[in-house]
């Protein structure tokens, strides 16, 4: 999906949360995800290029404390596409109110990268490449060593704190969830054939 497409897909897609909300209507309630700490994703009807990413209030952070924490993640990933990274599109924080927890949230709307689970290249990479072996074509294959190649390249400009990373079925790495980043990294991504 280009970006301008993306952009469009974003736009429509914010119109119908400003007139209906978040609704069943509206988002796949079957594609929530909790997997992060503090947000919940889901998938929009609308758009299968699209996901929201959902912050609700805690005891340890109210609405303005995650409306920082949302701003402080769009803020790097716009650095680390800066750096070379390939990261999703973003739109946001924006405020929704949540029927299924009966709250007002805030939320981001992102593009949504379909491929692996997310992995953490420092951990991960026996997986990775597993992963890459057994779901991608030759040709993506190659492309994943490829994109690997460049996300070291990236990294040694920026680190990034817990990172993780999503593999396409075309083999391209997108880091997603950067909680914080650093022009200083102690450490480098292995190499692809190290392992």
């Amino acid at each position: 999906m280009t970006t301008n497409a993306i952009q469009e897909d974003i736009e429509n897609f914010v119109e119908q949360l400003n007139a209906e909300g978040l609704t069943a209507e509206i988002i796949d309630v079957a594609s929530k995800d909790n997997s992060s700490k503090w947000k919940t994703y889901y998938r929009p009807k609308i758009s299968s290029g699209l996901g929201l990413l959902v912050v609700h209030p805690s005891n340890e952070c109210d609405h303005v404390c995650q409306s920082g924490k949302l701003e402080g993640e769009v803020q790097n990933y716009k650095l680390l596409r800066d750096d070379g990274f390939k990261v999703p599109e973003i739109f946001g924080p924006i405020k929704v109110y949540d029927p299924f927890a009966h709250i007002d949230a805030v939320a981001l709307i992102v593009e949504h990268i379909d491929g692996s689970r997310p992995f953490k290249p420092f951990t991960e990479l026996r997986s990775i490449k597993r992963w890459v072996t057994t779901n991608l074509k030759v040709d993506a294959q190659q492309r994943a060593e490829e994109s690997w190649k460049s996300l070291q390249t990236a990294y040694r400009k920026r680190g990034v704190q817990d990172l993780q990373i999503i593999i396409t079925y075309e083999g391209e790495m997108f880091v997603i969830d950067p909680e914080a980043t650093t022009t200083t990294p102690t450490d480098q991504l292995p190499l692809w054939n190290s392992i």
